[in-house]
């Protein structure tokens, strides 16, 4: 896991909706992430400039 995923994980950790679980805390399942890639690696190879859109599925 990366490290924009591991912020996103204690972010949401901390409020209460912890999405590195696969239910929540009332058992409800979650499903899905994604990553889009705003900015190219191959266009822009340091990491620093990367723009990345984390999305997460909630049920």
């Amino acid at each position: 896991m990366d490290s924009r995923n591991r912020v996103a994980l204690r972010a949401t950790d901390a409020h209460g909706h912890p999405l590195g679980e696969r239910r929540d805390g009332s058992g409800a399942p979650w499903t899905g992430h994604a990553e889009h890639f705003l900015t190219d690696p191959g266009v822009h190879p340091d990491p620093s400039t990367w723009v990345t859109e984390l999305v997460y599925k909630t049920i």
